[in-house]
């Protein structure tokens, strides 16, 4: 029971964090201002997310140890203490984290999408484009944009 304890203290003080940095990385994506500032909040989140990954693994070692299919299983299968009442209050906790931090993602998938959008608007217009996105990856070639002048003409 140590180590289930252990395990989910360690996850839920790196969830904890996570839930800080991503909402870092929302308000960063917000002011659009500072790239610097949104490449750090993402370093941030990517290594608490690297770190949490350790921590699953070890969740994953102890559930195949025990034959369990999942945390919740495996505390039913432990005798009534406090411990195993602490466990379950972390693993709520996290549940509810993981809610708001699935949130907090959303959010900042949609502002990444709306600067993608902006950037690929900017260089249509910088390269005078006449016709669609010119610089996205999904557009079929026999609709691509038609181009007025390349962005790094030499000749200019």
């Amino acid at each position: 029971m140590d180590e289930i304890i252990r395990i989910l203290r360690a996850e839920l003080a790196l969830c904890m964090k996570l839930e800080a940095a991503a909402q870092a990385q929302r308000e960063a994506l917000k002011a659009n201002l500072d790239g610097r500032r949104v490449t750090e909040t993402t370093q941030t989140v990517d290594g608490l997310l690297r770190q949490i990954s350790v921590f699953e693994k070890q969740k994953e070692e102890l559930l195949q140890k025990a034959e369990c299919e999942s945390m919740l299983e495996l505390l039913k299968h432990q005798p009534y203490s406090k411990e195993k009442m602490e466990a379950k209050e972390y693993m709520n906790r996290m549940t509810e984290l993981f809610q708001r931090i699935r949130n907090i993602g959303s959010a900042n998938k949609l502002l990444l999408k709306n600067d993608m959008e902006y950037l690929t608007f900017s260089l249509n217009v910088m390269t005078q484009s006449q016709a669609g996105p010119g610089y996205d990856d999904t557009e079929s070639p026999d609709k691509a944009a038609i181009q007025g002048k390349k962005l790094f003409d030499r000749s200019v």
